[in-house]
């Protein structure tokens, strides 16, 4: 009765899982052009389409920090941030930002757009900002920096 059970259940387990993987690929083919059109990924830096001026919706002080994909700065899967993407130059990390959010702080990077992708833990609470640096020696040459940072309205 157990190896029956066993077997059925594997059954079950591999057709669920092939099913998921080609409702997967068919909703990757329909939303990929909308993907490619939004934002593509040259190197590691973030593009995103030109759309004119973009005129930020407000500007305040915050706080900057930086991190790595390390263990000790992260959760237990330093590559990927919080909202499951890979850790990429241009990914922040804020609490008190809606993830999706772009911002940018120009007096350190010019006209270089962040998105917010990733969140920080609890007891940073808000006006703290993460950016993410490749190694580790980087974040800690950034140190704390008290940085002028525009936010941008989500499209």
């Amino acid at each position: 009765m157990t190896k029956n059970f066993t077997n059925i259940l594997w059954k079950k387990t591999i057709l669920f899982t092939v099913g998921f993987l080609v409702m997967l690929t068919l909703v990757f083919e329909t939303v990929k052009p909308a993907i490619v059109q939004a934002a593509s990924v040259e190197g590691s830096a973030l593009f995103l389409p030109e759309v004119g001026e973009r005129l930020s919706n407000r500007a305040i002080r915050v706080v900057a920090t930086a991190y790595s994909s390390t263990v000790d700065q992260t959760d237990d899967t330093p590559f990927l941030t919080a909202s499951q993407t890979y850790v990429r130059w241009g990914v922040v990390a804020a609490n008190f930002l809606p993830k999706g959010t772009i911002v940018r702080f120009p007096d350190l990077y010019g006209d270089q757009l962040f998105v917010v992708e990733d969140r920080m833990n609890a007891r940073y609470g808000n006006n703290r900002v993460d950016i993410w640096m490749e190694g580790r020696d980087q974040a800690r040459e950034f140190g704390v920096k008290m940085l002028k940072m525009h936010i941008y309205k989500r499209p």
